[in-house]
């Protein structure tokens, strides 16, 4: 039997109805700090939104955990988690930074 966390579910599900999904009006744009520096991402929904492509020409996949929206393969080295309303986590060389997208 499989235990619930009925916070965490009420919380997704108030995610998904009351806050901005990735993706949902096509492109998304990240921003997050590398090098001590703040750098920007554009990841863009193509080959008939079955995948996710980078603005530097990789093409990645998304996929869908409880939590976010994880695109990987779009820039390389780089795993994006977003969730809704804005925010996330961009994983690169081992380190998760917090990063913003719109």
């Amino acid at each position: 039997m499989r235990t619930l966390d009925l916070l965490a579910e009420t919380r997704r599900e108030v995610d998904v109805a009351y806050r901005d999904l990735p993706f949902d009006s096509g492109p998304v744009y990240v921003v997050a700090p590398e090098h001590g520096d703040l750098h920007t991402y554009s990841l863009t929904p193509c080959r008939n939104g079955t995948r996710i492509c980078g603005g530097a020409g990789g093409v990645g996949h998304l996929t869908r955990t409880p939590d976010y929206f994880k695109v990987t393969g779009a820039y390389a080295g780089r795993t994006f988690y977003l969730s809704p309303g804005g925010d996330g986590i961009l994983e690169w060389q081992g380190v998760e930074r917090e990063l913003a997208w719109n």
